[in-house]
C-alpha cells in the first residue's frame, strides 16, 4: 500500500506540474503515458499479482485525487464540486481499467512457455 500511496502522490503532483511547463511536456502528460508507467511500476513493485494490480489501480486513484486537490486548493482554478465529481470519475476509470489489465499482464508474465 505504501508503494501505491507514494506513486499516486508523485504522479498527481508531477501531472499537475507538467501542465505548467512547456507545451511538449504538458502534451506528453495528457497522453497518459506517465500515469500508466506509474501504475505499471507500482504494480511491479508489489510481489503478489492481485495486490500488484490493485496497487497500480490505487496509485492512479490516489494520483487523480492529488491532481484535482492541487487544481482546486492550490491553483484555485476549478470549483470543489467539479474537482470531486471529475476526480472521482477519473479515479474510478483508472482503477477499474488498470487493475484487470495489470492482472492479465502479470498472469502472462508468470506462465511458463510451452
Amino acid at each position: 500500500m505504501l508503494a501505491a500511496i507514494a506513486g499516486g502522490v508523485a504522479i498527481g503532483l508531477i501531472g499537475r506540474a507538467s501542465v505548467q511547463t512547456t507545451e511538449v511536456v504538458a502534451w506528453t502528460s495528457r497522453l497518459g503515458s506517465p500515469w500508466l508507467l506509474t501504475a505499471f511500476l507500482v504494480g511491479a513493485f508489489v510481489a503478489d499479482r492481485r495486490r500488484g494490480a490493485l496497487a497500480g489501480g490505487a496509485a492512479l486513484a490516489i494520483g487523480t485525487g492529488v491532481y484535482y486537490a492541487v487544481f482546486h486548493f492550490v491553483e484555485r482554478d476549478i470549483g470543489l464540486g467539479y474537482a470531486v465529481v471529475v476526480g472521482a470519475a477519473w479515479a474510478a476509470v483508472g482503477t477499474v481499467r488498470r487493475s484487470p489489465a495489470a492482472m492479465t499482464r502479470s498472469m502472462r508474465r508468470n506462465t511458463s512457455p510451452v
